[in-house]
């Protein structure tokens, strides 16, 4: 797959993640689906960000993917933890709505981390950047 492609997916896995954890989509053994596609995303964001800083891309693409790998570290920690706390049942010793929460927190924001730089990497791959612009036109007129 291009880079691009790359990208894009780690956008459709995360929708699929939320849905997982909303249980918009549910099944018996959803929660290792969770898992597995969570490794996924995780290693699809190592391999976006060491093959953008292989390029000229903007500085500011490879920081956005440099974040999301960030975040894409953090999410096992909380994720784990929300499932050891459900497996031994320690919803009554600590208030495990805070940890799931910042899971699904953290997951909106790599969701939009990841379209901020797949958007911003697929426009400096086609020089959109390098491009002049239109006036944009004025409201109530014709273009």
């Amino acid at each position: 797959m291009k880079v691009w492609q790359t990208l894009y997916a780690i956008i459709w896995l995360m929708l699929l993640e939320v849905l997982f954890q909303s249980k918009a989509i549910d099944f018996q053994g959803v929660e290792y689906v969770h898992m597995l596609l969570g490794v996924l995303v995780l290693a699809l964001a190592v391999y976006n960000y060491v093959n953008v800083n292989k390029t000229a891309a903007p500085d500011r693409t490879k920081r956005i993917l440099k974040a999301l790998v960030t975040f894409g570290t953090v999410q096992p920690i909380l994720g784990i933890i929300v499932f050891v706390g459900g497996v031994y049942n320690l919803y009554g010793i600590c208030n495990m709505g805070i940890v799931q929460f910042l899971h699904l927190v953290v997951a909106i924001a790599m969701i939009t981390q990841a379209s901020s730089a797949a958007t911003s990497y697929d426009m400096w791959e086609e020089k959109e950047f390098l491009q002049p612009s239109k006036p944009a036109a004025q409201f109530g007129q014709a273009t």
